[in-house]
């Protein structure tokens, strides 16, 4: 039987003269104390410890964070990426691991390749006298795929089995059968999902067939006509109300001061802009401050922004430019004479 800590008495002195004790020990002896009160796996704080993400192309990084193994520390900073190698034929999983080497006296991350199959598995973790190791995710590697994407990771570090969280032995949390019961209720609800949509566009596509149908056996050749008519006027409407996007810079050297006001303004000029559009700005919140009371209005060839005091910088924005809703009164077929009302006209219709 082993026991410590107990202090140690001098027993001689070696070549250099150094003290020699009777009861030294090795980094083991402390790393076998602290396991029986600190448990395997990453540590709770912040959540993105250690976590497995996705970045470009076939691209993986480990975010920074802190691990505990059998009594051993590690910690990655700053963040480590990995290239996954190339898909094949068939589909596979690899997993992404922190090993624990006694041999190397070290603890690293390693991606560890999986075997394509029709129906793949991570590899196993490999837990003996010489490694042990804990497994963050699990990355699904499709085949042929060009490309690694968040969906195709699954995080493992709440999996106490696979890797855990770091927590006191004596109040330790065993979270294996939460994220078990997790996984299955999220696959359960993905798949219900994807049943339902399925229905609802066979539904959806029976139910229009049927309508459409109708409608071809009712419509004659002056109501068809009209409700076109009605189709191609809101059409256009649409078309000409559609917001345009662009990126605008107000430069320091386009301020004009208005001598009767006193504000500061930036004329924009642009054929296609009318007194009927309308100019929405969208900026940073620095260069909202730049701008004091901005206010602004468009005309017809372009518009004009206005501000009580001058900006000392360029300012940079977005705007959209949107012509204001009108309505649209479609042409009419009537089939027979109606007699004008009093305050309106016959066969107007407003959409």
């Amino acid at each position: 039987m082993r026991s410590g800590f107990f202090n140690s008495e001098i027993i001689g002195y070696d070549a250099e003269n150094m003290p020699v004790f009777d009861r030294a020990e090795e980094a083991s002896f402390f790393a076998k104390y602290f396991s029986q009160f600190i448990s395997n796996g990453v540590f709770p704080n912040p959540s993105t410890n250690m976590q497995v993400l996705a970045t470009e192309g076939m691209n993986i990084k480990v975010d920074i964070g802190t691990c505990y193994v059998n009594g051993y520390m590690g910690w990655v900073e700053p963040a480590e990426t990995f290239e996954i190698e190339e898909s094949d034929l068939q589909p596979r999983i690899d997993r992404v691991v922190a090993r624990l080497d006694f041999t190397d006296r070290s603890i690293k991350l390693y991606v560890k390749k999986g075997t394509p199959l029709g129906n793949p598995v991570a590899p196993e973790l490999q837990r003996d006298y010489d490694i042990y190791e804990i497994g963050l995710a699990d990355i699904r590697v499709n085949a042929n795929a060009i490309e690694i994407t968040q969906e195709n990771i699954t995080d493992l570090r709440l999996n106490t089995e696979l890797c855990g969280i770091v927590a006191n032995q004596l109040q330790h949390v065993d979270t294996t059968t939460l994220f078990n019961q997790y996984q299955a209720w999220l696959n359960r609800v993905t798949g219900e999902a994807e049943t339902n949509l399925n229905n609802m566009e066979v539904k959806f596509e029976q139910s229009f067939n049927t309508w459409f149908q109708t409608v071809q056996n009712v419509l004659d050749g002056d109501t068809a006509g009209h409700l076109l008519n009605l189709i191609n006027s809101n059409t256009q409407a649409i078309t000409a109300n559609t917001p345009v996007y662009d990126t605008l810079t107000l430069l320091t050297t386009g301020w004009v001061q208005n001598t009767t006001t006193q504000k500061y303004e930036y004329d924009v000029t642009d054929s296609t802009i009318t007194k009927d559009h309308h100019i929405t700005c969208n900026m940073s919140i620095e260069n909202q401050e730049k701008l004091a009371n901005a206010e602004g209005d468009s005309y017809n060839g372009g518009f004009t922004i206005r501000t009580t005091e001058l900006p000392e910088a360029d300012i940079t924005m977005d705007i959209a430019i949107q012509k204001m809703a009108k309505k649209v009164v479609a042409p009419t077929t009537p089939t027979e004479p109606t007699t004008p009302t009093e305050g309106g006209n016959a066969n107007e219709n407003e959409v």
